[in-house]
């Protein structure tokens, strides 16, 4: 039976993952997902491993609370396509940030509430929808500052395909995929490619269903080793051997860049819950190529 073997969150963007024993699900991912963002002091542009790989070595950030009693400030802040406004986390936490970095930055946090899906505290009034148009979206889905989709699913099996066909390289670490929730024991590599969705249940709480709505194509950030930050032309290369977009045809190839190449799933929660390592895992399949 596949099981949940381990579970992460990231809770600023970019910065090393904390792996956890349950996770408490929201529309938005798991709680405290990608709730902050490390920008620019001057335009509040975000920074993500892509162009400050040393954000992988950041375990925690030395968060304090306002104690003057005035309310936090707020700022506009750009995520990819997305302008919007945030909450200032503080000097403290800026001055950190901008001694690591050397540069000016900001440590600023999403204006949800974590743990629930209530982004509407969002002044800009521009929720981040979380499907992307065209693939089939689920309406009322949104996300904090995820990259694309509320949660990144990946198996022990498929990373095992991957440094299979590495051959004499060194073996990558799932570090490098950045997942939330990674499954164990579901037989051949890649098997999820036929999921349609997949439901987590265990005792002690009500199941958890996902719905798998694109794979996931990867970049650069996945050749930084996460622990010494050191380049190299891994798993990209590979993946272009054995996962590109000539090779999965069930993938539309006017969605993705012709020389994009896949490694997980990313997936929306069809409701609330929790989800716990060890929890099994029911898929069901999906009838043809995805939409």
């Amino acid at each position: 039976m596949p099981t949940v073997s381990s579970l992460r969150v990231y809770p600023v963007k970019g910065c090393k993952g904390i792996l956890i024993d349950q996770g408490v699900v929201t529309e938005t991912g798991f709680a405290y997902d990608r709730h902050w963002l490390c920008v620019t002091a001057d335009s509040g542009r975000f920074y993500s491993q892509r162009n400050e790989a040393r954000l992988a070595l950041v375990e925690q950030v030395p968060l304090v609370p306002h104690s003057n009693g005035s309310e936090p400030e707020e700022r506009q802040v750009v995520c990819w396509e997305w302008k919007g406004i945030a909450r200032d986390e503080g000097a403290e936490a800026n001055a950190w940030f901008t001694e690591y970095l050397g540069k000016p930055s900001q440590l600023v946090r999403f204006l949800g509430r974590p743990g629930t899906n209530d982004a509407a505290a969002d002044r800009s009034k521009k929720r981040r929808p979380a499907v992307p148009p065209g693939w089939g979206a689920v309406p009322g889905h949104e996300i904090a500052f995820s990259d694309r989709l509320p949660f990144l699913l990946t198996t022990e099996a498929s990373l095992r395909g991957l440094n299979e066909a590495l051959g004499k390289g060194e073996a990558v670490p799932m570090e490098r995929f950045r997942p939330n929730i990674v499954v164990s024991d579901t037989g051949e590599p890649f098997s999820e490619d036929a999921w349609e969705a997949f439901t987590v249940q265990g005792p002690g709480h009500a199941p958890c269903k996902f719905r798998t709505v694109v794979p996931c194509d990867r970049c650069k950030v996945t050749t930084t080793n996460q622990e010494t930050l050191k380049v190299g032309k891994e798993p990209l290369q590979t993946l272009a051997k054995i996962r590109s977009l000539e090779q999965l045809s069930f993938i539309p190839k006017e969605r993705f860049p012709s020389h994009a190449v896949f490694f997980g799933w990313l997936c929306v929660a069809m409701g609330q819950g929790t989800v716990k390592v060890g929890d099994e895992v029911l898929a069901s399949l999906r009838d043809g190529p995805i939409e």
